[in-house]
């Protein structure tokens, strides 16, 4: 998740254009949010593959939760960008103990 945060902080005009483009509620946004979503899904199950499959995805599920209202804290001015990652490592160290 480091390696996200550091994407963002190297072209943070871009992520913040893409945080608000996921978003939004119009409905021709719908097909671009599940392809993300698949995606965020991928790049967070993998450090957990020996995981139970059940516990993996809901875990997962809820580490997608933390990120994407991280980056909507940092798009909205509400946190810094370094907060993103810290809050995603957070969660992931509560829910994996």
């Amino acid at each position: 998740m480091r390696r996200a945060t550091r994407a963002i902080e190297r072209q943070p005009q871009l992520a913040s254009a893409m945080v608000t483009a996921v978003s939004a509620p119009d409905p021709a946004v719908s097909e671009c949010q599940q392809e993300i979503t698949v995606v965020m899904t991928d790049v967070l199950s993998v450090p957990m593959d020996g995981l139970d499959a059940d516990l993996r995805l809901r875990v997962v599920r809820v580490l997608s939760h933390v990120w994407y209202s991280s980056l909507l804290g940092w798009v909205n001015g509400w946190a810094y960008v370094g907060d993103v990652g810290d809050e995603l490592e957070s969660a992931a160290r509560l829910l994996l103990r």
